[in-house]
């Protein structure tokens, strides 16, 4: 609901293929909205909350206008903590990529807009299941998406939160 909607983007690790295809992915889906705009770059290198708490300050001080900060959960509660600091939080949409206990804590308690649901529990289940029915039955199942056993195609907002149990710690 924001024109212009100013966007943060928080690599995990910037150049390595994950993180290039998640970006692709997230510039694919903004492109379709001509008010998204991403106005700064940072890297909170999935080492947890304190990388990414470094990378928001850098943020504040070279771009202190922005609307949503998004990116894996580690770097999300490093941003939240600068964004606290800054008394920015009430300002700023965090959404963060994992759906980790800290993330589903965050999101329950409002300090996070939302995020998008990881579920390393479940993918291991699915290919557990696939791989010994391939060995029992030699059923080829090809691939698996597991957003197809997952709640709102993995969305998590406050509205839904409930519905998804955090399978790491984050």
């Amino acid at each position: 609901g924001k024109d212009p909607c100013r966007v943060v983007y928080f690599y995990g690790i910037k150049g390595i293929p994950l993180d290039t295809a998640l970006r692709d992915g997230f510039d694919s889906v903004i492109a379709e909205n001509p008010a998204i705009k991403v106005v700064d770059e940072a890297e909170g290198k999935y080492l947890g909350p304190d990388e990414g708490l470094k990378a928001m300050q850098d943020v504040l001080q070279k771009t202190p206008d922005f609307d949503v900060v998004v990116g894996s959960d580690q770097s999300i509660q490093g941003a939240q903590q600068g964004l606290e600091e800054a008394g920015k939080l009430d300002k700023v949409a965090l959404i963060g990529l994992g759906g980790s206990e800290a993330a589903i804590t965050a999101i329950t308690d409002g300090k996070w807009f939302g995020g998008v649901y990881g579920a390393p529990g479940t993918e291991g289940q699915l290919a557990m299941t696939g791989l010994m029915d391939a060995i029992q039955n030699g059923t080829d199942t090809g691939g698996v998406d597991p957003l197809t056993t997952i709640e709102e195609e993995g969305l998590i907002t406050q509205d839904n939160v409930a519905k998804f149990p955090a399978q790491w710690a984050g």
